[in-house]
């Protein structure tokens, strides 16, 4: 086992299509950023530890967390790096951690995601798969990797709804949950979008979401001061929520 492999890193520079109204990468785009390293790191490990790229079960994620020191400007060259957290044997979740560095190769910021295992073919979650255990990993825990309790929202301030459409899917054939961030971000008033930015992000991911459905946004503001902070959740037309998010604006 190559102690080398177990943390991956890769450069990501701030482009035009990732930039918000203040010219600053979205969140949405940090967390595509944070899915595409995890694939290529887990892409690789599966071909030097495996011997293979395919494998009969999917990693699903179940909660993830952004926490930004500063947001990073438009141009700017970052280098993200990631790594999974010592794998428990029997257990069915794993931890991938998240590093931000910018140029100068200063942190500014971290995430960190739990995730499990779920069987394509008896369409059923697993135990973290005996080949995986084989993997390097890396016993560093930012932010001891805590996780808030996100309730159900009774009353809201403002919903928005959509209508699921095709280029929302991923290979998976239902909506990437990254969209999810856009749906949040799209419910916040504007007054707030106009004057803050999203400094953490917090989304725990309770169902899927396929093309052609409708789903509101609803958002609580919880606090509206220096700090904003705000719940949200996403229902699906069954009434089933696909997700509840929890979000920081400075």
């Amino acid at each position: 086992m190559d102690q080398q492999d177990s943390i991956f890193n890769q450069k990501f520079p701030v482009k035009y299509g990732d930039i918000d109204f203040f010219g600053y990468a979205s969140v949405m785009s940090i967390f595509n950023n944070f899915q595409e390293i995890g694939f290529n790191h887990a892409d690789m490990l599966a071909q030097k530890y495996n011997g293979k790229r395919e494998f009969s079960f999917a990693v699903v994620w179940t909660k993830l967390k952004l926490i930004m020191k500063r947001l990073p400007k438009w141009k700017e060259a970052l280098t993200y790096s990631s790594w999974i957290s010592p794998l428990i044997k029997n257990s069915r979740i794993a931890v991938r951690n998240f590093v931000i560095q910018d140029s100068q190769d200063k942190q500014i910021g971290y995430g960190y995601g739990s995730m499990v295992f779920f069987d394509m073919i008896k369409r059923k979650s697993i135990e973290i798969p005996e080949e995986l255990l084989l993997y390097p990993t890396h016993d560093n825990s930012l932010g001891n990797h805590e996780f808030s309790k996100l309730d159900a929202i009774s009353k809201f301030d403002h919903q928005i709804t959509i209508k699921t459409r095709y280029t929302d899917l991923d290979i998976y054939r239902h909506v990437n949950n990254v969209r999810y961030i856009n749906w949040v971000i799209d419910s916040m008033p504007l007054d707030i979008l106009k004057k803050k930015k999203c400094y953490e992000t917090e989304i725990h991911f309770l169902n899927e979401a396929r093309n052609g459905i409708t789903i509101n946004s609803n958002t609580k503001i919880l606090t509206e001061n220096e700090k904003i902070t705000a719940n949200h959740e996403l229902i699906r037309e069954d009434g089933k929520p696909i997700a509840r998010v929890k979000t920081i604006w400075l």
